[in-house]
């Protein structure tokens, strides 16, 4: 767990550093293949900015209101003190808000727990820069409005989308690096050998403290599954897939957004299983919002790959026609 990265005297957040690398190079991406597809390359840069925004958006909106974390930013509003703490490290309780305040824990400290918390802060929510995203939300927004937008432009949906079946995943593949390095994201208990091991200031430090699994005085956490590298493996797989092998022989629009959201429906299922943080849980805790939200991706892939077969052949509709609203 790095989340700091140092360059000189310079810091930088890991997490956002590798976002925005992320959201970087995968416009970067589709503006180096557009115009193979018949689309004015920097119209896919004016493109990629808006699903740049929709996509912290949406990823934003389903963190705070689909992932558990809706009543913390209530209470960050109203009463900080009910929201989870954190403890110092030395496992005393704080004694007072200066304590908390110089070990960047916090601002207030809990009279009863001992416990460190943030000020009062209504607008918590809307501070991105605090981190708390959930991929799917702002995938289903870019979906949505980057249907629309193709559409009202005429620069053919599924050929954008299309692009979109390679580059989302190699964004995908960085942004999990900027997790693991984050220390967000992260696994459930396993075995040591295969395990990942955190420091006392990170998120699943503090979550296995409050479930009574180690004591706050332990130096680092028991380890967990390395499931930020698993997702970024298996969105490096998907991203070559798509590239090398199903885009350059696709015989019909759509394949590869198609292929694309069947397979990483499939992978973020798998890696759900392994994963410990917050984000969420329906059906009695049998199914976490991203569970369900891949389901519903496998589904719509395997639904919509014969039909985008039967409906646009490349045959019917060739790249070099010029692109109406939908191919």
């Amino acid at each position: 767990m790095h989340p700091i990265l140092r360059l000189g005297p310079l810091d930088f957040p890991s997490y956002f550093t590798f976002l925005t690398l992320a959201c970087g190079l995968s416009i970067l991406l589709i503006w180096h293949r557009a115009r193979r597809v018949g689309i004015e390359p920097n119209m896919m840069l004016d493109f990629g900015l808006l699903m740049i925004f929709c996509g912290v958006l949406g990823a934003r909106l389903q963190h705070v209101l689909l992932d558990g974390y809706f009543w913390d930013y209530v209470h960050l509003c109203t009463d900080p003190l009910q929201v989870p703490g954190l403890s110092l490290a030395s496992g005393k309780p704080c004694v007072s808000d200066a304590e908390c305040a110089l070990l960047e824990l916090g601002q207030q400290c809990h009279p009863d727990q001992g416990t460190c918390h943030s000020e009062q802060d209504c607008w918590r929510a809307l501070k991105v820069w605090y981190g708390g995203f959930a991929f799917y939300g702002g995938l289903i927004l870019c979906i949505g409005v980057g249907i629309f937008v193709a559409w009202w432009k005429k620069i053919g949906v599924w050929r954008v989308a299309d692009l979109a079946g390679f580059s989302v995943p190699f964004g995908q593949f960085i942004g999990r690096l900027g997790c693991w390095l984050g220390g967000c994201c992260f696994g459930s208990p396993c075995p040591s050998h295969i395990g990942l091991n955190y420091s006392s200031n990170s998120g699943v430090f503090q979550q296995q403290v409050d479930a009574g699994l180690i004591a706050n005085t332990a130096l680092l956490s028991l380890p967990v599954y390395p499931a930020q590298l698993w997702s970024a493996m298996m969105n490096m797989v998907i991203f070559l897939l798509m590239y090398f092998v199903v885009y350059p022989r696709r015989t019909f629009h759509g394949a590869c957004f198609w292929s694309f959201l069947l397979l990483y429906g499939m992978s973020r299922f798998f890696v759900e299983l392994f994963r410990s943080d917050e984000r969420g849980i329906w059906f009695d805790g049998s199914l976490t919002s991203s569970q369900i939200i891949a389901l519903l991706m496998i589904l719509t892939g395997s639904v919509m790959l014969p039909i985008a077969r039967r409906k646009y052949p490349l045959s019917s509709f060739p790249i070099e026609r010029a692109p109406g609203s939908w191919v």
